[in-house]
């Protein structure tokens, strides 16, 4: 309810009155909102004026919800503060979830850590961590090199892989550095 009738200053349902007053009500129409999310469309009424940030988003497992839009090819960013005025239909984009792999390299060189989004099958760094006296032999979830990772199960967490080495003697790198001479 309002005190005048260019509808600026509410009336504050609380307060005393002490004469007559007269009030006035802003009417609004309902509109409706087509909504599609993940190639699925559900249609509501809401009324005139609903800003898009007060709209529900759905929760996609392993997914992050961007922003609405207008455009099916997600060009036409719908801006939160927008008030909805007639029939629209927006489009809910969503991005997987990203995730990081950190590399230790338990006392080698180090390796940069990576990042995939959710579902996708990480690949191994191209190059090997190196260790003086060592040669490097496979990642695993552990130090102590129990468990093995071996790049084919897609993410669905953040997680740290450890680098694991097999011992080499001095003679043996030697033997990879010098060729032989007959």
């Amino acid at each position: 309810w309002y005190l005048d009738s260019s509808l600026i200053n509410y009336f504050d349902v609380n307060s005393s009155i002490e004469e007559n007053i007269t009030l006035y009500a802003k009417l609004s129409k309902e509109v409706t909102l087509t909504l599609v999310i993940e190639g699925e469309s559900s249609v509501i009424k809401v009324s005139e004026g609903t800003k898009i940030s007060d709209l529900e988003k759905k929760q996609i497992e392993e997914k992050q919800f961007v922003g609405w839009y207008y455009d099916q090819e997600y060009t036409q960013f719908a801006p939160v503060n927008s008030a909805l005025e007639s029939d629209t239909t927006l489009y809910a984009k969503y991005i997987g979830v990203v995730y990081t792999i950190t590399f230790d390299s338990n006392g080698g060189n180090s390796i940069k850590s990576v990042k995939y989004s959710s579902g996708e099958t990480p690949e191994a760094p191209l190059l090997n961590p190196s260790k003086l006296g060592y040669e490097f032999s496979y990642w695993s979830f552990d130090k102590e090199g129990k468990n093995v990772y071996d790049f084919t199960e897609p993410m669905k967490k953040n997680f740290t892989l450890y680098a694991n080495y097999v011992e080499v003697s001095y003679q043996d790198i030697l033997d990879s550095i010098v060729p032989d001479v007959i």
